[in-house]
């Protein structure tokens, strides 16, 4: 996470949402609350769930029908430990690569 602020940003809490081409294949939350520094960012340890019963079938069809590297996209919102701030939104979206 990154913070474009002159001033730390304290983090409460965390969520996120992975999904691959489309397919929801897990969730994730972190209650240990953080720091992210002034002008600086913060990676934090999360740990994801996913439920491979209900996503790999339908991952694995929308794979076969698609004919580039799968695309990703990780969306949720981090809770400042600020008084009367609502949640902060974040999105990454991208394609895989193939490593040389």
């Amino acid at each position: 996470m990154q913070n474009p602020n002159d001033r730390s940003l304290p983090i409460k809490s965390a969520h996120c949402t992975l999904q691959i081409q489309g397919v929801e294949v897990g969730q994730g939350e972190t209650t240990e609350p953080f720091d992210v520094p002034a002008h600086g960012e913060s990676d934090i340890n999360m740990i994801v769930t996913t439920n491979i019963a209900t996503s790999v079938p339908n991952l694995v069809t929308r794979l076969f029908s698609a004919g580039d590297l799968p695309t990703y996209r990780l969306s949720g919102s981090v809770n400042p430990d600020i008084a009367w701030l609502p949640p902060i939104p974040f999105s990454k979206s991208g394609q895989f690569t193939i490593p040389n």
